[in-house]
């Protein structure tokens, strides 16, 4: 069995079908999909070719796969047939029915949007996720532990259960980057420095010259700043000033 092409290798024939002329059920047939799969590519895009994306994972189904998938169960194929036809597990076919049907029944065109917009959607945090994690590094930082600490210690007590891990940048995030079901900003007053980093422009680091070897000018006399008739002589007084900053 060849390898199947990815997604953005078969949106890239229908593409160039298009851009020679091709009718749409024409493109279709060059990028292999079918004319339901090529009107929504036209639809969503306006008509005009879509910028480059990141092409899909190969471990996620194409879109040629999920119409493989209605074709064989609508001729009654069951789901070990169509994995054991795509090179695929048996769960994996399984789950994608489960997730991507519908009362009508698996279409492919939906399941593959169905999908996209699950993946699309944002997750959230881990500790919003998980609530006997939350509380147990809640703890922890009321006892002031570090975060590091925290970390380490959840590898020891729970060493079975992988959902009670959580990596210290996550804890610091959570504390700083306040977020729906993070953790309690007031907690981050146990940390041992009880405080925020603070910023770049804010630390207080002298900048660097942004001429080379640049010479700093002293300031004017008094008489040069004392009013608006003495701009004439300020700016002679600045003239001779770089003169000599600038001599031999």
């Amino acid at each position: 069995m060849g390898r199947r092409p990815k997604l953005a290798e078969v949106r890239s024939r229908f593409w160039k079908a298009r851009a020679s002329g091709a009718t749409l059920r024409e493109a279709a047939v060059a990028a292999g999909v079918s004319r339901s799969a090529g009107h929504l590519w036209l639809h969503e895009s306006g008509g005009l070719r879509p910028r480059p994306t990141r092409p899909r994972s190969p471990l996620r189904l194409s879109l040629a796969e999920r119409e493989e998938i209605s074709r064989g169960m609508a001729k009654g194929s069951t789901l070990t047939a169509i994995a054991a036809q795509l090179g695929r597990s048996a769960s994996t076919i399984s789950r994608e029915v489960c997730r991507n049907s519908t009362p009508t029944g698996y279409r492919a065109v939906r399941a593959d949007r169905m999908s996209e917009a699950r993946t699309r959607r944002p997750r959230p945090p881990k500790l919003a996720r998980h609530p006997e994690l939350r509380a147990v590094v809640e703890r922890r930082l009321a006892e002031r532990w570090s975060p590091q600490q925290i970390s380490r210690r959840l590898e020891l007590d729970f060493p079975d259960d992988p959902s009670m891990r959580v990596s210290h940048e996550t804890i610091y995030m959570s504390l700083f980057v306040q977020a729906k079901g993070g953790l309690p900003g007031q907690l981050a007053v146990h940390l041992r420095t009880r405080r925020v980093p603070a910023p770049a422009a804010a630390t207080g680091l002298p900048r660097a010259p942004r001429i080379k070897d640049m010479a700093p000018i002293p300031s004017p006399p008094q008489e040069a700043t004392g009013s608006s008739s003495a701009t004439g002589r300020a700016t002679s007084w600045s003239v001779a000033a770089e003169a000599r900053t600038s001599g031999p």
